[in-house]
């Protein structure tokens, strides 16, 4: 019995969410680079990297063959390896959606820490502890 049917229709279910997904972030992907790296030129270059970060990871894992390789010919085969080889392509293209975030949240805080410095904490008084006196004024 011949999986490639199967494997083909979960191919291409895989590629259109990876798709989907592009589309969904780019825009407000692409401001927030724009606001942070203060170019357009350099906002779209990480733009791309981002995209083909995503693709990459969700084509890797969207033509996987791995859930194919385990099962049985049975009534219920071909679903249950399509089932494992969207939810490998959803685990897969979550991951690289997450490792985008955390670098875009870490880009975002040092935008932030230089655009908006935190003022000088405040120390109180200890006893036992005086101020040097101010210098004079002439």
């Amino acid at each position: 019995m011949t999986y490639l049917p199967t494997y083909a229709i979960g191919t291409v279910i895989s590629l259109a969410l990876l798709l989907t997904l592009a589309w969904f972030i780019r825009a407000s992907l692409q401001l927030l680079l724009t606001e942070t790296s203060g170019s357009r030129v350099r906002a779209g270059f990480w733009g791309w990297v981002t995209m083909l970060w995503i693709g990459i990871v969700g084509v890797v894992a969207a033509t996987s063959q791995s859930p194919y390789d385990k099962l049985n010919p049975g009534d219920n085969a071909q679903l249950f390896a399509l089932i494992g080889q969207l939810r490998l392509f959803l685990v897969a293209t979550l991951f690289a959606v997450v490792v985008v975030a955390y670098f875009v949240a870490r880009v975002l805080r040092r935008h932030d820490d230089r655009v908006h410095p935190m003022p000088p904490r405040y120390v109180p008084w200890t006893p036992g502890y005086y101020p040097p006196p101010a210098p004079p004024t002439t």
